[in-house]
């Protein structure tokens, strides 16, 4: 036997097939519990890598742009990390530095480009204004006093921009943006050496204009060689010890002889009051009539310098017209003074205007030597003009006495008889043939002939006296046609082989000074019998005439004409200026009487002097 137990099985079957129920439904969950969440997670892994890649696309085409925008600027462009270190340049960075980005790439910008100043001198990292925006998360923008370091070790000036690159609040890095500005640099100075020059040309001229005013001033000549040389001492920049003279040559010596000096020492001026040429710098110049310039006088240069003298350079420069040397100007310069183009064209615009004071003086002089000569002529003329009248008048008081002598016997007779009794033979006949008569009619020609000299004596001292006008030195109106008849009654003589045909027209009056008008007058008719008479006779044709202007406020033109004639002469064209004909057909130049003309010119407009021969 054995003992059997019975179980009932159903109730575990029941539980074993609810937990194989449970264990698959569970199992199944899990399984598509992990089959959502690998879907979802490769969904979203998916979505993300998605945009990822858009993300990247964007980054790309956004450093595309940023690299083809950068690439075409004119700037230099490059970008640092936080520690200053390089992670892009665009291509004008590689040109204007020399360095190729491959090579900067990951390395400090400061230590390799910005390391010094524009002069040279050290600049640490703490005063980089670069890092500083690394730091302080500021923009910074400089124009000037900053420079870079080429791959050669040039260094250039630059302007440049720093800015910050911020991302979620914090610095990551910097973009800067520079310029290399050497070829404005270099336009500045030039601009600024040009506004220099610009500057001192407008100090020049107004020196210049000054100049010109002295030389046209009524001043003595000696007074305006000395207040030009002061303006050019004292107001103009050659000049720094404000020292200086002007020489006026002797060209029949060789010699300079001194005119002006301004803060000349005594010992100079005496030893150069003559300077022969050739000798010292001033002589040297006046001997090559070149512009002599030392910056550093010496002893070899100049004798007279001296070691107590103050240490200079000097500018000698000539004074000349044309091909004749006037003189000499000397400016002494500060020791070490450059020679340039601005100074030389003032200095020389300076002595032109002392060659027209000079000329002019000379001019002056010639002048009043011609007035001489012409005073002389006319009181020559007016001496034989008032002596003729004399002389006759003379004759005819020495005639009158001879005959009065003759008259008196019958004067005294008849106060003392009234009979012819007494009277001789030779008396009564002549009393008879009244010759007494014809005496005294005699008489009275005389007379009237003396009253005639009289009168001549009187209309040409009057006509000295409307000529020289001496109480009439102002503007006033003036006839001229009477003007040139009183010219005329001054210097004409009655007995001279000149005739003298008047054709007046109708002049205005015109407004002039009436002592330079007959002084232009004398002048030119002067010339006009000088030149007939030397050809033994001729006629002399003064013609006035008056045009009237179209323009009523231009007014009208006076025009006086004057032709001599020389009637002994044979036909023969003549258009040399100021030259008389002698008989035998030679030409001779008339002494002085060129000067004449000059002085007329200042009067009148225009002159035309012209001489027809038959």
């Amino acid at each position: 036997g054995g003992v059997g137990v019975s179980v009932p099985m159903k109730p575990y079957l029941q539980l074993e097939k609810k937990l194989l129920k449970d264990i698959v439904l569970t199992h199944t969950g899990f399984w598509l519990s992990g089959l959502i969440g690998i879907f979802y997670i490769f969904h979203i892994g998916r979505k993300r890598l998605i945009e990822q890649n858009h993300a990247q696309e964007s980054l790309r085409i956004s450093e595309e742009k940023f690299s083809s925008i950068t690439a075409v600027l004119g700037e230099g462009v490059f970008m640092l990390d936080k520690q200053g270190c390089v992670v892009f340049m665009n291509p004008e960075s590689e040109r204007l530095l020399g360095w190729r980005e491959t090579e900067l790439l990951g390395k400090r910008m400061h230590d390799i480009i910005h390391r010094c100043k524009p002069d040279g001198a050290s600049l640490p990292h703490e005063l980089c204004q670069i890092e500083k925006v690394l730091d302080t998360g500021n923009m910074y923008r400089s124009d000037e006093d900053n420079a870079f370091i080429k791959k050669d070790g040039t260094v250039f000036p630059i302007s440049y921009v720093s800015t910050p690159v911020i991302r979620d609040g914090e610095v990551t890095g910097s973009v800067t943006a520079f310029q290399d500005i050497t070829l404005r640099k270099r336009m500045e100075e030039e601009i600024k050496t040009m506004n220099i020059h610009l500057q001192r040309s407008v100090d020049q001229q107004e020196i210049i204009n000054a100049a010109l005013f002295i030389s046209l001033s009524p001043d003595s000549y000696e007074k305006k060689l000395q207040n030009i040389l002061n303006i050019i001492l004292i107001h103009s920049q050659i000049s720094s010890q404000h020292k200086g003279c002007i020489f006026i040559c002797d060209n029949k010596t060789q010699t300079l002889r001194l005119a002006s000096s301004f803060n000349v020492d005594d010992e100079h001026l005496s030893a150069c009051c003559h300077v022969p040429y050739g000798k010292c710098l001033c002589g040297q110049c006046a001997s090559t009539r070149q512009i002599v310039f030392t910056s550093k006088c010496n002893e070899d240069l100049c004798p007279v310098s001296s070691k107590e003298q103050a240490a200079h350079g000097d500018y000698c420069i000539p004074i000349s017209s044309a091909a004749e040397l006037l003189g000499v100007i000397h400016i002494y310069t500060a020791e070490g003074y450059e020679r340039n183009d601005d100074d030389e064209q003032f200095v020389t615009s300076m002595a032109n205007i002392l060659t027209g004071v000079i000329v002019r003086n000379k001019e002056m002089q010639l002048i009043e030597m011609d007035r001489a000569a012409s005073v002389t002529s006319l009181s020559a003329g007016i001496a034989h003009e008032i002596n003729n009248p004399l002389s006759f008048i003379k004759t005819s008081i020495n005639t009158l006495n001879k005959y009065l002598a003759k008259i008196e016997p019958f004067v005294r007779h008849a106060q003392l008889s009234p009979s012819l009794e007494s009277l001789s033979e030779e008396q009564v006949e002549a009393l008879r043939q009244d010759k007494i008569l014809d005496m005294i009619a005699m008489m009275n020609n005389k007379i009237r002939s003396s009253n005639r000299g009289i009168e001549r004596i009187m209309e040409v001292v009057n006509a000295l006296k409307q000529f020289a006008q001496l109480n009439k030195a102002e503007v006033t109106d003036v006839d001229l046609n009477k003007s040139i008849d009183e010219t005329l009654s001054a210097i004409f003589t009655e007995d001279t082989n000149v005739q003298v045909v008047r054709e007046y027209g109708q002049l205005p009056m015109y407004a002039c000074e009436p002592l330079a008008i007959n002084q232009c007058f004398y002048h030119i008719i002067d010339n006009a019998i000088g030149a007939v008479s030397a050809a033994s006779s001729g006629i002399i044709t003064i013609t006035t005439s008056y045009m009237p202007q179209t323009d009523k406020a231009q007014g009208g033109i006076i025009q006086i004409r004057i032709d001599d004639i020389c009637t002994a002469q044979r036909k023969r064209p003549q258009h040399r200026l100021l030259h008389c004909v002698t008989l035998d057909g030679s030409l001779k130049q008339r002494n002085i009487k060129g000067i004449s003309i000059g002085v007329s010119s200042e009067v009148f407009d225009e002159i035309l002097v012209s001489r027809r021969l038959p």
